[in-house]
């Protein structure tokens, strides 16, 4: 017998356009002026209107909904092309119903004397949707779906590519320079600033490259670090498995460098091969993220409490959907994506991250490396322990851990205590 599920899930775009109230000074400069400009939405959707309103206080402005935005958003403003360089602003926005914007984002996109903009804000509601039951991994969204399965192994062969990432293992992935540099401003700062290649084909960072290797993440303090079971070995991820997932024992967590380490070209890859040398991430992990910026799609793994046996869960997964990504840890992409400057997936990875928080484990994460380094993750995981205050108090776990980091007098515990009991106030 075979079962048909119905996945609905529910995108939305909104098109506004807006004459932006503005003063011309005398020297031809532009100033905000003091206005409000709203439109109904004509549709099936909770919002009925959308507000821009200027604030020349606060030197920035508004976009209002009356109902809130869906877990990731994104809004583009847009110039007209006739006028401007078409220049355009895009931020990301996690649940919400006002965006702010500062008048600097806005200022440029004006060309002379036309100060009409196009806001489109687009999204995808996927908040209802459940983890695997049999598995408790979870797919964010199913959009892209699709384009992984066509790009399924495309970027573990050099053919047609320009960049090259090496591990330590001997494993290799493969990009392209382009697509890297409009995703991620530290790939553009890197490919523009930061290679150099001499004639024995070798490329190199320059030694000046920041070296914001990835904090949170020690597998000996924390076992759902980057770690997670996932990062430091191959979580008996079978052989053979086609869907971009190619395995080894090796994939494990290196020491994190200060500097990125020289790397031979290997005669299979082209001579001008841009070659980027990883040791602060897994191979899992960065071809998750690489899979993510090509087709906006990626599977998260449950967290490793209360999922002791996780690799058993990502194992059955795979078995029961063979042509999905593998799931990975939504920590070490939210590291990963945090360094990388890519906004959206720091945010989807969050989402996943608070998805997972429970009584049982909430106490833990909050006094993880991950919690302890990253400001985002900490707050959610404190507002979750605030808003469920009644259940934690009596929790065992709560109690052992709090026995725990008092007798070790945690500077961090005693903020995060502070800081709960306080907004229960």
């Amino acid at each position: 017998m075979i079962t048909a599920v119905a996945l609905i899930e529910k995108s939305f775009t909104i098109k506004f356009t807006v004459d932006v109230p503005v003063e011309i000074a005398e020297d031809g400069g532009l100033t905000m002026a003091s206005g409000l400009r709203e439109a109904s939405l004509d549709s099936t959707w909770p919002a009925k209107k959308i507000c821009w309103q200027n604030n020349p206080t606060h030197h920035s402005i508004g976009i209002s909904l009356s109902y809130a935005l869906p877990i990731i958003s994104e809004v583009f403003i847009i110039g007209s092309p006739r006028t401007t360089a078409a220049r355009t602003y895009h931020r990301i926005v996690p649940r919400t119903s006002t965006i702010e914007i500062p008048w600097s984002g806005i200022a440029p996109l004006f060309g002379r004397n036309d100060f009409k903009l196009e806001v489109w804000i687009s999204g995808c509601d996927s908040s209802k949707w459940d983890a695997d039951k049999a598995t408790n991994v979870r797919m964010p969204t199913t959009r892209g779906f699709a384009q992984f399965a066509m790009m399924q192994g495309v970027l573990e062969k050099p053919d047609d590519h320009d960049v090259a990432f090496h591990f330590p293992s001997g494993q290799r992935l493969y990009a392209d320079r382009a697509i890297l540099q409009r995703e991620s401003p530290y790939f553009h700062t890197m490919f523009r600033s930061g290679f150099q290649e001499s004639n024995e084909r070798v490329a190199m960072a320059l030694k000046t490259q920041p070296s914001n290797t990835l904090g949170g993440l020690d597998p000996d303090s924390d076992r759902e670090s980057d770690m997670d079971e996932d990062e430091n070995k191959d979580e008996g991820e079978g052989e053979g498995m086609e869907n971009g997932s190619s395995r080894s024992d090796e994939d494990t967590l290196e020491p994190l460098p200060k500097k990125q380490r020289f790397s031979q070209v290997p005669a299979e890859e082209e001579p001008d091969m841009r070659v980027v040398s990883i040791s602060d991430a897994s191979y899992r992990t960065l071809r998750a993220l690489l899979y993510y910026i090509y087709t906006e799609h990626i599977v998260f793994a449950p967290l490793s409490f209360p999922t002791p046996h996780r690799s058993d869960a990502i194992q059955a997964y795979l078995q029961l959907y063979p042509s999905h990504p593998v799931p990975v840890s939504c920590k070490s992409i939210y590291a990963l994506a945090h360094k990388y400057e890519m906004p959206k997936l720091e945010s989807v990875a969050l989402e996943h991250f608070h998805a997972c928080l429970t009584t049982s484990n909430v106490m833990a994460e909050l006094l993880s490396p991950f919690c302890r380094v990253y400001e985002q993750p900490n707050f959610k995981a404190m507002m979750f322990a605030a808003v469920h205050w009644r259940e934690l108090k009596g929790n065992k776990e709560w109690a052992e851990a709090t026995e725990k980091a008092m007798a070790s007098h945690d500077p961090h515990f005693v903020y995060v205590s502070a800081k709960i009991l306080n907004w229960q106030f």
